[in-house]
């Protein structure tokens, strides 16, 4: 199915009950891991600001992450049938349904908007200049996206025998840090950072969590070898 144009919402909502899953995003390790990189994103960005939005909340992972650093977030989705998986895991959150391609909200409205693994599923020449619009001057956006150098996320987006082993149907536009920067910096953002993070799997037993998260952040430092990290983690200011 095209995953993009107007097919978004339908590919979405049919995944809604199985995303999580395929992905390993229901562990009690997924969950560790998205507490550390939210607060690995917070040391770039305020958190503490009038007005956060969340573009693309999936299943509520991160939105719970960033509900702990501001309660006032309002967490946005295009399928309603994500925002009901998102609803049941973060009760306490605020939803609302709104493709990310065309928010109808003012211009210049929101300190801080933020999205977690959506940028490489959208038309990010049609979300970009939305998120950029809706920020006030001097907002800030926090993202993660996937790392196309990481082997895996490499063999999910291209290789065409490993995308039918790992039962891949996505349709995932993936790009290095570089690249970000200047996809970014096209649209009209400054003071970009896009750092690579994460080289723990969500399926590691909690046992050797510990372990290897000090093993990731020793390897997120080293040059070259973090530049193969799983995830980027994207911060630009709006002018």
């Amino acid at each position: 199915m095209e995953i993009r144009g107007e097919s978004q919402n339908k590919y979405w909502s049919n995944r809604a009950h199985t995303y999580g899953h395929q992905y390993g995003l229901d562990t009690e390790t997924a969950k560790i891991k998205v507490k550390r990189k939210v607060n690995e994103m917070a040391k770039y960005l305020d958190f503490n600001v009038g007005k956060i939005i969340e573009c693309g909340c999936g299943t509520g992972l991160f939105t719970k992450e960033f509900l702990r650093l501001n309660p006032k977030l309002l967490s946005t989705d295009l399928s309603s049938d994500m925002i009901g998986v998102a609803r049941k895991y973060c009760p306490e959150g605020n939803f609302m349904q709104l493709d990310a391609r065309k928010m109808n909200l003012s211009d210049e409205s929101y300190d801080v908007v933020v999205s977690s693994f959506l940028l490489q599923h959208v038309e990010t020449e049609l979300v970009l200049p939305e998120m950029y619009r809706i920020l006030k001057p001097n907002g800030c956006l926090g993202a993660f996206v996937p790392n196309i150098l990481n082997p895996l996320h490499y063999s999910r987006a291209r290789v065409g025998f490993m995308r039918s082993i790992l039962h891949e149907n996505s349709q995932s536009e993936d790009f290095n840090r570089w690249q970000w920067e200047k996809i970014l910096s096209r649209q009209g953002f400054n003071s970009i950072v896009v750092r690579p993070i994460e080289f723990t799997s969500p399926y590691l037993p909690l046992g050797i969590l510990p372990l290897a998260t000090k093993i990731s952040e020793i390897l997120e430092r080293l040059p070259l070898i973090k530049e193969f990290a799983g995830s980027l983690l994207i911060v630009a200011r709006k002018v």
